[in-house]
């Protein structure tokens, strides 16, 4: 480095950090846009007007969970009450399965007492259900298994307006034959 400038010695020794960090600040970016793209590729949950719901699903029904069996291994359940006491879903990958008495059959084969399993397609748009609380569901059968339905209106009956209102729907829709 004798024979280089002052002013060339000072440029090689900020052009080398400056390098470090574009390709830092680029790599950055390409995270960040990997990050963005996975997260648009997530559930649409477009939804459609209720009474195309009701209309389309083969079975559609009021139940209360009874069991989360989480493939019948203590620790799946184990796993899964933990990430819930936190506010995780990890439905991606485990998945579960979920034992539901049945109180009001709409649209379907059973009767109140009914006591049915259903399953996850492993998805991060699978509902999670909560122990002794009702649910609306909206369901479909894949290989003689019962399945929610993706974007329809399953949900927790919580007594809310909008809960209400939703099973006034079903009703109405169903009584009118449309």
């Amino acid at each position: 480095m004798m024979g280089v400038h002052f002013s060339q010695r000072m440029h090689l020794s900020v052009s080398k950090p400056l390098k470090q960090f574009t390709r830092m600040k680029k790599l950055f970016l390409l995270l960040l846009f990997v990050a963005y793209s996975q997260a648009t590729l997530a559930c649409d949950c477009i939804m459609t007007p209720v009474q195309q719901h009701i209309k389309s699903t083969p079975y559609l029904l009021t139940g209360k969970a009874l069991e989360i069996l989480d493939g019948n291994t203590r620790e799946g359940r184990d796993y899964h009450n933990f990430l819930r006491s936190i506010g995780i879903q990890d439905t991606i990958s485990r998945g579960y399965s979920m034992r539901i008495i049945i109180e009001n059959d709409f649209k379907g084969r059973y009767k109140a007492g009914d006591i049915i399993e259903i399953h996850s397609t492993y998805s991060n748009c699978d509902m999670l259900f909560s122990m002794d609380k009702t649910y609306v569901l909206f369901l479909h059968k894949e290989q003689n298994k019962l399945f929610p339905t993706y974007y329809s209106y399953s949900n927790v009956l919580d007594g809310s307006q909008a809960s209400i209102d939703l099973v006034q729907a079903i009703r109405t829709e169903l009584k009118s034959g449309h």
